[in-house]
């Protein structure tokens, strides 16, 4: 029996090996060393990642002790009731400063107008948390030193002063507002004017 093979199938033809064992050998080392050396920084990232937590973690604790003492402080000073004694007083101060006004302004010094429209003029103008402590007045000039409770008061009471019609022509040429050197709840003021020539 005769049979006949043919050599040229691709079953015949010689393989190529791609990899070699040796090849092989070193490439999976190298991929060995290459997860290894992956798998090593990826713990050096989370153990700064985990550190970086904890720090995080301390300060907001830190933050939430910082937040709760001034919490105590302010319930402390809402509790105290000084600050509703102060404004008592103050209220006290400015409403004796206001009759001594309407008192010397009734008054009419000298048996006719005197200084009387311009202190009364003062009396009337009112802001609230605004009081005068001094008030120098001649025929020509006006001082006056204050104090308030609020900074943004005092531009308001001096507009209120200057629509009035005694006071409507004199200019406040010089001003100046600071923080009491010894009440520290209160601004203290000064403000001087003078008649404001007209020509014709």
């Amino acid at each position: 029996m005769k049979q006949d093979i043919n050599l040229y199938q691709p079953r015949f033809r010689p393989q190529r090996l791609w990899l070699s064992a040796r090849q092989l050998l070193v490439a999976l080392v190298g991929l060995a060393l290459l997860l290894g050396l992956s798998g090593f920084y990826l713990q050096e990232r989370l153990d700064a990642a985990e550190s970086r937590a904890a720090e995080l973690q301390q300060q907001q604790q830190d933050l939430q002790q910082d937040l709760t003492g001034l919490q105590k402080k302010l319930d402390a000073l809402l509790a105290d009731d000084q600050w509703a004694r102060r404004e008592t007083r103050l209220r006290r101060l400015l409403q004796n400063h206001r009759r001594v006004i309407d008192y010397v302004a009734e008054q009419r010094f000298g048996g006719g107008e005197g200084f009387s429209q311009p202190l009364l003029a003062l009396s009337e103008t009112r802001a609230k948390g605004v009081w005068l402590e001094r008030i120098r007045l001649s025929e020509r000039d006006l001082s006056l030193q204050g104090a308030a409770l609020k900074a943004g008061e005092v531009p308001r009471y001096f507009e209120m002063l200057r629509r009035s019609r005694v006071f409507s022509d004199r200019a406040f040429e010089d001003f100046e507002i600071q923080r009491s050197t010894k009440y520290d709840w209160k601004l203290e003021f000064r403000a001087a004017t003078r008649v404001e020539r007209h020509d014709g």
